[in-house]
């Protein structure tokens, strides 16, 4: 395995940190567009001239467009090309390394649905890589980290390889997403916009897996439908939603934008999903003070123009384009008081971070916690491993204000 791609999968339990503590991540400097040689070069020569042409012409497309641009941003190319593969490939260019992975995800590359192709598509024209990684974080299927890489990473275990097809369009989707820049600012928003982000963008990326099996299982292959319980509420959404538009004259594009809205809303109301992305905001915010690196608030907002992109398959396919109101994520943090509260003492430790524990702000919401006895005021949020593979940020800090067997001293006024 490259050392590259073991740095990549390293910050994969803070995949979103970077977009946690700043606008987005600056780009990197500028380079001019290569040429077809020495894409060739670069690939050691595993590409065709015909594909390196292509990737020239989609990544003058792409410049031109300001969208990221991985062929020119991309760092250490060889350990991608010796460990990876992209949608373009035939199985001779394949590495071993990767060769699972590609066979596994090859019936969706081949196959023909209005959900996977232009997904299929974007990959390619983007010039997305697919790695893979034997050791992950606890619970980590595959991952898409925002950065200048356009890296799809799945974590090749035996029990997951069933589900790699529908995976693979989920970080797919995530890319997409970047490109719609859906997770730029995310470090300056509230802790609640914050979290309305996560869910907005992971209940979206839920639903073109879905979609596909369901296609699939209008040609009459059900293999992969309703089998699952935890994604039966979705498929069920789908499913009654396709079938009624249909019955109303919709056409099969349309019928499934309505599916994939109706399989959106039901993604966003599974408590254990409710509580795992907030458990992932709780560690992006833990990460980023750590780093000494969270940014203030700046009042911008997570709204109804970045819900309507976050489930953009291609500019014919959208299935939030027709949203009309805003989650209640409020409502959803409610139902957790437990990460509420832990929520609400990482602001005391924002504050603390951008203005200073010697501000009027800090001192004012170190107050209102000791007057309403949060339990995590006073914990050392260094000995909190943010990305530790057994036992999460949010168990760490209920562990640790467990621990925790004296008062908190309140913080000194200005200049004393």
């Amino acid at each position: 395995m490259s050392r590259k791609i073991k740095k990549i999968f390293s910050l994969a339990a803070a995949a979103s940190l970077a977009a946690c503590t700043g606008g987005s991540t600056p780009p990197p400097e500028e380079k001019p567009l290569t040429s077809v040689e020495d894409i060739l070069k670069n690939s050691g020569y595993r590409l065709t001239p015909m594909q390196a042409e292509f990737r020239l012409k989609s990544a003058d497309i792409r410049h031109r467009m300001g969208l990221p641009n991985y062929l020119i941003s991309r760092k250490d190319v060889k350990g991608y090309y010796d460990g990876c593969f992209q949608a373009d490939y035939d199985e001779k260019q394949v590495p071993q390394k990767a060769r699972v992975y590609y066979r596994n995800f090859k019936p969706v590359i081949n196959d023909d649905t209005a959900t996977s192709t232009p997904l299929v598509n974007f990959a390619r024209n983007a010039d997305l890589f697919f790695c893979t990684e034997t050791e992950s974080p606890k619970g980590t299927v595959a991952y898409w980290v925002n950065d200048h890489n356009g890296i799809v990473t799945f974590n090749d275990h035996l029990h997951y390889r069933s589900s790699i097809g529908e995976t693979t369009l989920h970080e797919i989707l995530h890319a997409r997403q970047s490109d719609n820049r859906l997770v730029n600012g995310y470090g300056l928003l509230s802790f609640e916009n914050m979290a309305l982000s996560k869910y907005v963008r992971e209940a979206a990326a839920a639903v073109p897996g879905r979609l596909y099996m369901f296609e699939r299982h209008l040609r009459g292959d059900a293999t992969n439908w309703k089998k699952n319980d935890y994604k039966r509420p979705i498929d069920n959404a789908i499913e009654d939603a396709y079938h009624t538009a249909r019955i109303i004259g919709l056409s099969h594009l349309k019928a499934l934008e309505n599916a994939g809205e109706a399989g959106f809303h039901a993604a966003m109301t599974r408590k254990g999903w409710q509580r795992s992305y907030l458990n992932n905001l709780i560690r992006d915010i833990v990460g980023g003070y750590k780093k000494n690196v969270l940014q203030a608030e700046n009042g911008s907002v997570f709204g109804l123009t970045q819900i309507r992109l976050s489930g953009e398959i291609s500019p014919d396919f959208n299935f939030t384009r027709s949203i009309r109101q805003i989650p209640d994520v409020q409502k959803i943090i409610d139902e957790f008081p437990e990460h509420k509260r832990m929520l609400d003492f990482l602001e005391l430790k924002r504050i603390e971070q951008t203005i200073g524990a010697d501000s009027r702000d800090y001192r004012k919401k170190w107050a209102d916690l000791r007057r309403d006895q949060n339990p995590y005021l006073g914990i050392n949020l260094h000995e909190i491993k943010q990305d530790d593979s057994e036992h999460n940020a949010f168990d760490q800090m209920i562990a640790a204000a467990a621990r925790r067997d004296t008062a908190p001293k309140p913080p000194r006024a200005a200049g004393a």
